[in-house]
């Protein structure tokens, strides 16, 4: 009979004792191991009941052996199995009335590998996290294992996948090497897990590393401008960085000029959020505003996102005479012209003039003229000089201008 055991289990070694003659019964047992013909362990029965037998193992069995006659599932019982309990076994049963009986056990006992380690490719041991690596890197990765009897199964595990690796059995190891040509994304923390087993009986010994990466981001994206911002009113805007790991250095610019943010925070999922308050000005305008992300130690991992700026201002006036006169050169009977210039987003939808705080109203008959952002006085005489040129030295009285955005 073929017994297989684990080294530190427990292990029957069958002996059958039941006979078929009625009142028949067992006298003696003996254990004996390969060729010898000293029992290891004896059980005599001889003018006692069972229950009063004498037990006499030898000294590498005791505290570790009871022989058990427990009717159908009868034999040396060993509780701690030794590596060096593998061996061939004979149980001698003798009988009241019964001739002696021999049987033979093959005890097979397997040991489990003394050790499993994982090294790089520099032969440096690994465990838990390893990395960080970088996307397209290579992973090489060995499994080693020690020692067993038989020479251990050596597999590699992705989660409850099974990885194929190429293995070398030498006279003191197993190698099994695990190669992943180019990592990617969903490699970021999975882990690899080498089981080395010998025996369905045992559970396998293994060595697990997790992978860490460096991850450039995959996508960033400005939010919280739809359309024009107003200026001087501020507006909170928001970078969103997706993929970066570790969390990525973000920075604002407009038009080639650093901002500087009002804060960043990392979400899960490896989404970044950074925050600005841009208060425009009107120079803004056309300007490009832009956030750009980068993985600290990592080259060629910027990604920048932006637009240029549309920005609403109120408008800002200048009234001007025409080029060609001069205020103290201004006469009676000759045309004035006045020129409104307005810079404004949008564009002002409507220019007006005022004289002491007085609309100017169009007069084609009495000589009061506009054309687009130009009011004509025709003929002027000495009253209107007058009240027109004191305001602009005294800035208390005089014409204005007003523009109006839509």
């Amino acid at each position: 009979m073929n017994v297989t055991a684990v080294m530190e289990g427990e292990v029957l070694l069958p002996c059958d004792v039941a006979t078929s003659i009625e009142g028949d019964l067992p006298i003696m047992m003996m254990f004996y191991r390969n060729e010898s013909g000293t029992p290891i362990y004896t059980v005599d029965i001889r003018g006692r009941r069972p229950i009063q037998a004498k037990h006499k193992p030898v000294t590498i069995l005791k505290d570790r052996a009871k022989f058990d006659m427990t009717p159908g599932n009868s034999g040396l019982r060993i509780r701690t199995v030794w590596s060096s309990d593998d061996g061939l076994y004979r149980c001698r049963v003798d009988f009241k009335d019964s001739p002696t009986r021999n049987s033979r056990i093959r005890l097979t006992v397997i040991v489990p590998p003394d050790s499993v380690r994982i090294v790089d490719i520099n032969g440096n041991e690994k465990s838990s996290t390893i990395g960080p690596y970088v996307l397209g890197m290579t992973l090489t990765l060995k499994c080693i294992a020690t020692g067993g009897r038989p020479p251990p199964k050596l597999t590699w595990w992705a989660g409850h996948k099974e990885v194929r690796g190429e293995v070398k059995v030498t006279s003191s190891e197993v190698i099994n090497t695990l190669t992943i040509p180019s990592l990617q994304r969903h490699h970021l923390h999975q882990s690899f897990i080498c089981h080395a087993n010998n025996s369905d009986l045992a559970v396998p010994v293994t060595a697990a590393v997790t992978v860490d990466m460096t991850l450039p981001p995959m996508s960033i994206r400005l939010l919280g401008v739809d359309g024009p911002v107003s200026a001087g009113v501020g507006v909170t805007l928001v970078c969103m960085v997706v993929g970066a790991r570790p969390e990525p250095t973000v920075t604002w610019w407009l038009d080639g000029r650093p901002l500087t943010a009002r804060d960043e925070r990392m979400l899960q999922n490896n989404v970044t959020e950074s925050h600005l308050v841009l208060v425009a000005t009107p120079e803004d305008q056309g300007r490009y505003l832009s956030c750009r992300a980068e993985t600290p130690g990592l080259l060629q991992s910027s990604l920048e996102d932006g637009m240029k700026l549309v920005v609403h201002y109120v408008p800002k006036v200048t009234l001007s005479l025409d080029r060609h006169i001069k205020a103290e050169d201004v006469k009676e009977g000759l045309d004035v012209f006045f020129t409104c210039a307005a810079d404004a987003l949008p564009a002002p939808s409507a220019i007006h003039f005022y004289h002491n705080n007085n609309h100017i109203s169009v007069n084609n008959t009495g000589g009061v003229l506009l054309f687009n952002t130009t009011l004509v006085l025709q003929k002027i005489d000495r009253l209107l000089v007058r009240e027109l040129l004191v305001p602009r030295r005294q800035h208390s009285r005089g014409r204005s201008v007003q523009a109006h955005q839509p």
